[in-house]
């Protein structure tokens, strides 16, 4: 074998040169005849990864980001809910953010909305009754 440009597909050794046709870093047999059997480009295994991770690292960082700075404040909305034909009166809760203001809003409202279809409870709680409470729920719509 004199061709040296021949590869392991396994661990990328450079095959040329080799008097039998086993990779003698990773013992992986190979076949002249066979291309499957070994590669004559080393590096795209590696470009895959690369891009592979240039893409799903700042994917990652973007969604731990967004639970890292958003946060359910307590400042109720009120909102009308039809679940199985029934109406429910539920308590929406806004976004805060704990830093960026109204950057982090246009940063963060494509997942935001997405977390709000996925998270429905996490996002607005029932009305307490009155039987629940024992008082009215009218201290509910004071600065609404």
């Amino acid at each position: 074998m004199t061709n040296s440009r021949l590869f392991c597909k396994h661990c990328l050794y450079q095959l040329g040169g080799l008097t039998r046709s086993v990779c003698p870093e990773c013992g992986r047999s190979f076949n002249l005849a066979l291309r499957r059997s070994f590669s004559r480009h080393p590096h795209v295994r590696r470009w895959r990864l690369a891009i592979a991770a240039a893409l799903f690292v700042p994917a990652l960082l973007y969604i731990v980001s967004y639970f890292c700075v958003v946060q359910v404040q307590q400042r109720p909305r009120l909102r009308i809910v039809t679940v199985s034909g029934q109406t429910q009166f539920r308590i929406a809760l806004a976004p805060t953010y704990r830093f960026g203001g109204a950057t982090a809003s246009s940063i963060y409202g494509p997942l935001h909305t997405l977390d709000r279809k996925l998270r429905p409870n996490t996002w607005s709680v029932p009305l307490p009754s009155m039987q629940q409470t024992g008082q009215p729920n009218h201290f509910l719509w004071a600065g609404m």
